[in-house]
């Protein structure tokens, strides 16, 4: 019993030397990406600190085009031994990076931990608000998408008090009104329901006399709820749907904020 009580003690302790090893070496933090201009494409520059006693670095990387919700698997692996990563594409892609450190090649390599995962885009985003009596609204839009912002006394919105007209570049006619509500109601014949998420909430799609696309989204389930209608936007939604809901996917309700 001895003999083997000190086998297990020698194996316990080499496996505690390997792991003070890869502790040695500490976890990048890495910032956000920043926008820059590339020769052949827009760049992304994720940056972070070198870390102490790294030979080089593991970077995994992903990507999504702005309009997909989730970012493309399985994330690429490349080495570098600069504490810079750089990511470009000629369209709207966002990147997203984690970083870990290592030391020494072949079966004497030794890794850090990951780090947490820093974040960036090939494009412009820009970010509108809309306040008023139940909460602020919010919206983030590519550069290729615009936002009119409506207040409580313009009445520029059919359905609602303060939100949002939403656009392509491309739409000749047509718009996406959102606003906020305590008592949106719908009726009528010919109604089709579809749940679906949306803006990290439960949503209801709202179809008539089965419309190509849909007529209307509500938006979460407590008393105060997003709404979404889609006003004479045949032209152009059955071609630029899913950056249509990518936009609504960023929609946020903030009813600690109120105006008025």
């Amino acid at each position: 019993m001895k003999r083997v009580s000190v086998i297990v003690s020698v194996v316990l302790a080499l496996a505690i030397s390997g792991c003070g090893n890869a502790a040695t070496l500490g976890i990048p933090q890495v910032k956000d990406g920043v926008m820059q201009p590339g020769e052949d494409a827009v760049e992304v520059h994720f940056e972070w600190d070198p870390v102490e006693g790294a030979d080089g670095y593991e970077v995994s990387v992903q990507n999504k085009y702005f309009a997909e919700k989730e970012y493309r698997e399985p994330a690429e692996t490349v080495e570098i031994t600069d504490p810079l990563y750089v990511g470009g594409a000629q369209d709207y892609f966002d990147f997203r990076i984690k970083v870990r450190a290592f030391k020494g090649n072949d079966s004497e390599r030794v890794y850090g931990d990951w780090s947490s995962f820093a974040e960036g885009s090939v494009y412009e985003k820009k970010t509108l608000t809309a306040g008023g009596a139940l909460g602020e609204l919010s919206v983030t839009l590519p550069e290729s998408w615009n936002a009119e912002v409506s207040t409580a006394d313009d009445d520029k919105l059919v359905g609602g008090n303060y939100g949002f007209l939403i656009t392509p570049d491309s739409a000749d006619d047509g718009h996406l009104e959102v606003f906020c509500s305590e008592n949106f109601g719908v009726c009528g014949t010919g109604l089709k329901s579809e749940e679906i998420d949306l803006a990290g909430q439960k949503a209801h799609v709202g179809t008539y006399d089965d419309h190509e696309n849909w007529d209307f989204i509500i938006i979460g389930e407590d008393k105060t709820q997003i709404i979404v209608q889609s006003i004479g936007c045949e032209s152009w939604m059955s071609y630029q749907w899913e950056e249509a809901m990518a936009v609504l996917d960023t929609l946020k309700l903030d009813t600690s904020k109120t105006e008025g």
